[in-house]
């Protein structure tokens, strides 16, 4: 895909990551392979859909108050990427939320991104947002150098 005039062309590394310390803590890998790299670092949440969780509870919750739940939790998710960005190696990084299945969204990443590396880390039980199926499907996708660290 061309690149408008002023676009960075470094490489870019993309992060996969939940607010769990096992996946937290593959994201100082992803830092030390964008260093070596000296590629940006693109940190990435995939929220699941509220209206699951909608189902779940059994109750109906207004939308706004999904929203505003979102915006708190992405905000402390990025807090705690950056403090443990601050003490890795030094690496310029961007952070999105996105709701959505990880699958559709890992696949838009990737396309819009064109990564030289995925680094996920997955869980070890089955049933939750970044599931050992998105590493496994990573592996096997062609052109994609997939990292999977234990969480």
């Amino acid at each position: 895909m061309p690149r408008s005039p002023g676009a960075d062309a470094r490489p870019v590394v993309l992060a996969l990551v939940e607010d769990r310390v096992g996946s937290l803590a593959s994201l100082l890998l992803a830092a030390d392979i964008a260093a070596a790299q000296q590629a940006r670092l693109h940190v990435a949440h995939v929220s699941t859909p509220r209206w699951w969780w909608a189902g779940m509870a059994g109750a109906a919750v207004p939308a706004y108050l999904w929203a505003e739940t979102d915006r708190l939790a992405a905000r402390q998710l990025r807090d705690k990427v950056a403090g443990l960005l601050a003490v890795a190696a030094p690496v310029e990084w961007t952070f999105t939320w996105t709701p959505g299945t990880a699958h559709h969204v890992v696949t838009d990443l990737v396309s819009t991104l064109s990564p030289i590396a995925v680094v996920v880390g997955a869980p070890r039980r089955h049933g939750l947002r970044v599931r050992r199926s998105l590493a496994r499907w990573l592996i096997g996708r062609p052109g994609v150098p997939a990292v999977v660290a234990p969480a």
